[in-house]
């Protein structure tokens, strides 16, 4: 399954050399002439592009240099850290309380969001949030389309790579038996993440679905971006650019989106029995 990063917001600086070179100090500090010759073996690129990435890394403060160790810029962590809690602060969320405590959590909360992107940031917060509460867990997910993957690939697949490798158990199923269905499946299905295809489970159409112990989480879409949504992951079979500026047309005109956090034992139950039906699960986990 290929993915179109053109239409994403990286996490680190654009340039894809100098992400992953951000991503392998933050693991951990590196020798220099060690990060270069990784790279120079696993990605097939030149001593030069390396220096030049690390140059530019350096300038922009994001990287030190200790002698021979390269690492984190401190101050660049502190205000990555100050970026993110000012931007959860502004992300388009229209309610106070939108901090979400599983522990305290009563009964049922609605957030409303500017656009989908907000939407689904949060989204992913929430899902986290409730995995680390839940680590034994299963989750189940209902979504028409997994048309996510496409609009945000970066963010939808770290968030994928991260529940596989925290071990979270993630059953999706997908609503419309579609040429995308089908790849998005082949190549995300793995170990403790099993996707089904079930056309007969009904949910209205504006619904996305997220079910584990007793919390029912619904990101909910206007009918209109729903529709248009259905129409276009339904009729084509490849997202080439013009698709994906279709869909992203389509997400960026829709501005009444909502997520509703319901906690609700048996209606829970319910759910998660109705699509476990699809998957290999012991009922002792239900």
């Amino acid at each position: 399954m290929k993915l179109n990063y053109k239409f994403t917001k990286a996490l680190f600086p654009s340039n894809t050399l100098k992400e992953k070179i951000v991503r392998e100090v933050a693991h951990e500090s590196q020798n220099t002439n060690d990060l270069i010759s990784n790279f120079l073996k696993t990605d097939g690129v030149t001593r030069q592009a390396v220096y030049k990435a690390l140059r530019s890394l350096l300038s922009e403060e994001i990287i030190i240099k200790q002698k021979r160790l390269i690492l984190i810029n401190c101050v660049w962590l502190s205000q990555m850290r100050h970026f993110i809690m000012k931007s959860e602060k502004t992300m388009g969320i229209e309610k106070e309380n939108a901090i979400f405590d599983p522990l305290s959590f009563k009964r049922k909360t609605s957030i409303r969001f500017k656009n989908t992107e907000s939407l689904d940031i949060y989204c992913g917060h929430l899902i986290l949030t409730l995995a680390d509460r839940f680590k034994d867990k299963p989750f189940f997910f209902f979504n028409h389309h997994e048309w996510f993957i496409y609009d945000r690939p970066l963010f939808e697949t770290y968030l994928y790579e991260t529940v596989a490798e925290r071990g979270y158990k993630i059953f999706l199923t997908l609503g419309k038996d579609t040429r995308l269905a089908r790849d998005f499946r082949k190549g995300f299905e793995k170990g403790n993440v099993q996707i089904a295809i079930d056309e007969f489970y009904n949910v209205p159409i504006t619904d996305y679905l997220c079910v584990v112990e007793d919390f029912i989480i619904i990101a909910r879409y206007d009918k209109k971006t729903a529709e248009a949504i259905n129409k276009l992951m339904t009729e084509v079979d490849i997202m080439d650019e013009n698709r994906l500026a279709q869909l992203g047309k389509i997400t960026t005109s829709c501005h009444v989106a909502r997520i509703i956090i319901t906690r609700n034992k048996l209606r829970a139950q319910k759910i998660r029995r109705a699509l476990a039906k699809n998957f290999v699960i012991k009922k002792s986990e239900l």
